[in-house]
């Protein structure tokens, strides 16, 4: 089946639906992440509660894959209680084979997705409003996420739970977002103290971020399991490459594997880049603790990882009031002001416009990159310049991704 903004017609108004969900709610969602990305966590209570967002953020993307994206519209696709049980045991239900149709989470699970996706197209709620009432659907103890599904999400609920009304008030204010906020973000951005030590560690995190969701999966090689200098210092060479060692830091120097074993850091790089255990006795790594690249060494991971990329696309920023992000601010007026102007216009250029996408999401490398050396030389002026460029090239592909679910000619 194709997704349901394919069999809602776009000059009625119950694609408003569409536009609110699929459209507005994921670009809010994309914006908040990227409001957080270079935002760092400062106690065990932040870090909880952004772990817990980024899972809620992913049931609200579950419920676009495996329902709206399938063609299942759990809140306007049937017409009555019996038609919407016919429409689930044929579009739901038939996927799966008969020993998993029979298990008792089903029916627990498409009414709860069913009671988000009516929070979340509720257009009596703004954007904020909604994600804050979804939020609370989400950490409902008594209710699907907590009860059926293995994720820790009944930790998440009890600890919100014992924060308190006003703790709770507080923390939701991380769902606020609207066109003012967002083409706030440059100058809010433009006053980090650049020369401290938590800017700087916020920064390279943000960096990492930046790599680890890049459109191709781009690795940095310095996102590894833990190594350590050698304990014993009887090994001269490399077990993998049979080179002798470099001496202090150099990047061919000793290193331990937590089971013991020595090589050249710069081959066991490699080799963890394809392979998460030890080269030797194959111990697998994959759930060990993960070594703490300084920012220095994430900016040289970046030049390795890009070094075989093309150069970045060149890319112009139209003046304000007209910038990118003027244009994606537009996703916070009313649904149906959205469905209207969009249904006037053909985008004849989709293919050049999924292109650019690309092209963006390679330059969001570079200018991330850029912007870790700027923080690095605490050059202010250059950190300035590199995020303005950064934001509005962020907000041009967010405006293509929101077009690409809000718009029929997109499919």
């Amino acid at each position: 089946m194709p997704p349901r903004r394919i069999n809602i017609s776009p000059h009625g108004e119950d694609f408003n639906r569409v536009v609110r969900l699929e459209g507005q709610i994921h670009t809010a969602i994309d914006i908040i992440r990227f409001r957080d990305q270079y935002e760092g966590v400062t106690t065990d209570t932040e870090w909880t509660l952004a772990r817990a967002r980024e899972c809620y953020f992913r049931f609200v993307q579950h419920l676009q894959d495996e329902f709206l994206e399938t063609g299942i519209d759990l809140v306007g696709g049937a017409r009555n209680l019996g038609s919407f049980v016919r429409m689930m045991q044929r579009q739901y239900f038939g996927r799966f084979p008969d020993e998993i149709r029979g298990l008792d989470h089903h029916w627990p699970k498409i009414l709860w997705f069913q009671k988000l996706q009516s929070i979340l197209e509720d257009e009596k709620l703004n954007i904020e409003q909604a994600l804050a009432e979804g939020w609370r659907w989400f950490l409902d103890p008594e209710q699907y996420p907590s009860k059926y599904y293995n994720g820790g999400i009944d930790e998440f609920a009890s600890f919100w739970i014992d924060l308190g009304a006003d703790q709770q008030t507080k923390l939701l204010e991380r769902f606020a977002i609207d066109g003012a906020i967002l083409k706030g973000f440059p100058d809010a951005i433009k006053m980090y103290d650049i020369t401290t030590a938590s800017v700087k560690a916020s920064e390279a995190e943000g960096l990492e971020q930046e790599f680890r969701g890049s459109y191709n999966d781009m690795n940095l090689d310095v996102i590894h399991p833990e190594v350590k200098t050698p304990t014993s210092p009887d090994e001269s060479e490399c077990s993998i490459c049979r080179e002798t060692f470099d001496k202090g830091e150099a990047d061919h120097r000793a290193v331990e594997t937590i089971c013991g074993h020595v090589f050249g850091y710069s081959c066991l790089r490699d080799w963890f880049m394809k392979d998460q255990s030890c080269p030797m006795c194959r111990e697998d790594f994959q759930f060990s603790k993960e070594h703490m690249p300084s920012p220095e060494e994430l900016l040289e991971s970046c030049d390795r990882a890009l070094r075989w990329h093309d150069p970045p696309c060149d890319f112009q920023v139209p003046s304000r009031p007209h910038s990118f992000l003027d244009k994606l601010a537009l996703v916070f007026i009313p649904a149906n002001e959205i469905r209207l102007q969009l249904s006037r216009q053909d985008f004849d250029s989709v293919y050049q416009m999924r292109s650019e996408w690309i092209n963006l999401r390679q330059l969001a490398l570079y200018l991330a990159r850029d912007r870790m050396q700027a923080v690095l030389e605490d050059n202010v002026q250059r950190f300035g310049e590199t995020v303005e460029l950064q934001v509005q090239a962020w907000a041009r592909r967010m405006w293509i991704q929101f077009l690409k679910h809000s718009h029929p000619s997109f499919y």
